[in-house]
């Protein structure tokens, strides 16, 4: 994952984007779990921090 362009998409993404992907994230993490790929494990971990700030910064507006 290119995490300069994933962080570019993140801050250009609608609210609702931002929550079917993160939603589609969190699917993806109990997976990597259950496989225990720590990589990925720790993609996804990035990802939601990337999301929920994005979120978080849209509602204090």
């Amino acid at each position: 994952m290119n995490r300069k362009e994933v962080k570019k998409r993140v801050q250009q993404y609608s609210h609702e984007d931002l929550r079917q992907w993160r939603k589609h994230i969190l699917i993806c993490l109990e997976q990597f779990e259950a496989d225990r790929n720590q990589f990925e494990i720790e993609e996804c971990h990035y990802l939601l921090r990337l999301i929920d700030q994005q979120l978080n910064k849209r509602l204090e507006r």
